[in-house]
């Protein structure tokens, strides 16, 4: 790192899933001048179709899909990781990214002075921008590489995952679930037993 944001900020990125994988962590880099050993950090992490260039300042292009809290490194450079509540699936496709920092931390990151891209079998990620509000700008400052890692599996097999809302309440009570269930086998999910 050799820049930082304030707390609540923002960075973007473009992220390419080749092969459809399961995220289930993100490390953070955070100054600990400003978040020092164990102060409460964490991620809200949304996606855009496509690409975030052109949408940065658009928060209704933009959709929330996971979070993920933990505590601040305070080590200048070491990871904050920081696992997810849930785990996000994210199918083959291109996808615009988006890390608002949340708790009492602000992002860490590089100055770049050109666009970097990062890839694997799984994963193409070019990094981007940064701001110091969620969508706060059309013209974020950039290019600022994202300081951070990704921890994600291929998501090959069955990945079961049902949420509630809401989880408690007199009765009767109205549950609405939602089945956030992934398969590879081309004949999907056929039938549940309970």
């Amino acid at each position: 790192t050799n820049n930082g944001g304030s707390f609540g900020g923002i960075v973007y990125f473009d992220i390419t899933v080749a092969h459809s994988v399961l995220i289930t962590a993100f490390d953070m880099s955070y100054d600990p001048n400003n978040s020092p050993s164990g102060t409460a950090a964490g991620v809200q992490v949304y996606t855009t179709p496509t690409t975030y260039v052109g949408v940065e300042g658009s928060a209704a292009a933009w959709t929330q899909v996971a979070s993920g809290s933990g505590s601040a490194a305070g080590v200048l450079n070491t990871p904050t990781n920081l696992p997810l509540s849930a785990p996000l699936l994210m199918p083959a496709d291109n996808y615009g990214m988006a890390l608002v920092a949340t708790g009492g931390a602000g992002h860490d990151y590089t100055t770049g002075s050109a666009i970097t891209t990062y890839q694997d079998n799984f994963l193409t990620l070019t990094v981007g921008a940064a701001y110091n509000t969620p969508f706060g700008s059309t013209s974020p400052f950039s290019p600022r590489l994202w300081n951070g890692a990704i921890y994600y599996t291929p998501a090959n097999g069955l990945f079961s995952s049902f949420s509630a809302t809401p989880t408690s309440g007199p009765s009767p009570l109205l549950v609405q679930f939602t089945d956030t269930t992934f398969t590879s086998d081309p004949g999907g999910v056929t039938s549940w037993a309970w």
